[in-house]
């Protein structure tokens, strides 16, 4: 009997350098000292030296997943294009670079179905720590705020304090970066709870709902229960989906009334210390004006508006500034560098990078649109049993995608929950392409063996 080749797992060499990476990425250590290396660096350069062959491959002959690594690397180099034509601060480009082999680890690793469970679960764990951690900074502050800061080396990056009472952050990154975790890693639990029918994976959901409210990202919390419904619509066990969305909906009641009511104020006295002591997702909704939002609006607009004025490159930083504060304005180059950036990753990438940069973005967003229609016709015609994860992982890429509308990072920035949902759902595709096109006798569970049948025939083929 002849299995689909899908179902064998990854090597165990790269399984365990994307555990690697996935482990050190979400929660960094700091920088050493003397060499001046953060350690997630070693790992890399192992990852380049042990899988580089099997990477380099990937990079440059594998269709949808090339094109979306080559981009990401053709805007950093954009990216140093412009701060160094215009006289600024040249950034890191490696940041970049890692993406590009975390993206090509993951989707080669997780186009294995019985790999990718297991990447799965490692995520969703991942997420559920971070929130836990978190709400021990925002119930309890010390010693766990300073642990975070030593693992982030906040003195050294100019990250601001987040104490008792502030919205939480996750290990690796300031709290709207956390919000992308939030906005997707939910859907993951939801995958793999429709899949296994287990409550840990829906207590584990309920845990990263709580961590959306602690967390207090507006945007985060739109697009996840956007999505949410989305999934209930689209998916076809109707009934559990239901049941999914009152425990969503009573996690969200309950933490309103025993959160919201109890949560930690800072004293006056903390206040300087601790920054984002904003309350919960509920106060920030409530407290949302109709000023703020016009003026995220224009700083948006502000944005498009200096790109337009500089094309080629895009505009510096005090470029940028005179558009938001006024032409005829007088200010100095410390004013300048305080002023926000739009807002808005996919306008951020213009005034980083002119109307190349966002020439390049929509090249990348296209492969990944081609990929995800690619996958649409493949469950409905020859992988029905695709059909979870690729609703999951669909959706979870949507949710980081519509966050980045309203804050700057992005998968060219790149931020680390958006490479990862890119990786997911390119190593669907990546599994899609692989195997041959055959006729199921019966739709599977994603990742369980099943015959493969005579086109035509539903019995088996010796």
């Amino acid at each position: 009997m002849t299995t689909i080749p899908g179902q064998a797992r990854a090597g165990s060499l790269g399984l365990w350098l994307l555990v690697g990476l996935i482990l050190i990425r979400f929660f960094p250590l700091p920088v050493l000292p003397g060499v001046n290396l953060a350690p997630e660096n070693f790992l890399f350069l192992a990852a380049l030296l042990l899988y580089g062959g099997r990477l380099s491959r990937l990079a440059f002959s594998s269709g949808r997943l090339s094109a979306v690594v080559m981009l990401l690397v053709l805007f950093s180099m954009l990216d140093v294009a412009h701060d160094f034509l215009r006289g600024g601060v040249i950034g890191n480009p490696g940041r970049h670079l890692r993406a590009a082999v975390y993206i090509l680890l993951l989707a080669d690793v997780c186009s294995y179905p019985a790999t990718r469970r297991q990447i799965l679960k490692l995520l969703v764990v991942v997420g559920v720590i971070q929130v836990v951690f978190g709400s021990l900074v925002f119930f309890i502050g010390e010693p766990f705020a300073s642990i975070r800061d030593w693992m982030l080396h906040s003195s050294d990056t100019g990250e601001m304090m987040i104490g008792e009472g502030s919205q939480i952050a996750g290990l690796y990154g300031p709290p709207h970066i956390f919000s992308y975790l939030l906005a997707s890693f939910p859907f993951l639990a939801v995958g793999l709870y429709q899949r296994e029918k287990k409550l840990i994976w829906l207590a584990a959901l309920v845990v990263l709902v709580l961590g959306l409210f602690l967390n207090a990202e507006r945007a985060s919390a739109a697009v996840f229960f956007v999505g949410v419904l989305y999934l209930v619509l689209k998916a076809q066990q109707r009934a559990r989906n239901l049941v999914l969305l009152a425990v969503l909906a009573l996690a969200f009641i309950g933490m309103q009334q025993l959160i919201g009511s109890r949560a930690p104020g800072a004293s006056p006295g903390a206040v300087n210390q601790v920054a984002l002591s904003s309350g919960t997702l509920a106060d920030r909704f409530g407290g949302t004006s109709i000023d703020e939002v016009v003026t995220r609006i224009m700083y948006q607009v502000h944005g498009i508006t200096s790109v337009l004025k500089h094309p080629v490159i895009g505009p510096t930083q005090r470029e940028y500034a005179r558009e938001v504060i006024g032409g005829d304005a007088v200010f100095s180059g410390v004013l300048a560098a305080e002023v926000l950036a739009p807002h808005n990753h996919y306008i951020n990438v213009g005034v980083r990078a002119g109307v190349p940069g966002w020439l390049v973005l929509l090249a990348c967003l296209w492969a990944l649109w081609k990929a995800q229609r690619t996958l649409k016709a493949a469950v409905l015609r020859t992988h029905p049993d695709l059909r979870i994860p690729y609703l999951c992982f669909s959706v979870g890429l949507l949710a980081v995608m519509g966050n980045a509308v309203f804050h700057n990072a992005g998968i060219f920035s790149p931020e680390l929950a958006t490479s990862t949902m890119v990786g997911l759902l390119l190593a669907l595709w990546r599994q899609v392409q692989r195997e041959p096109v055959v006729w199921r006798t019966a739709p599977a569970p994603d990742g369980e063996a099943e015959p493969v049948g005579e086109p035509g025939r539903g019995t088996p083929r010796a």
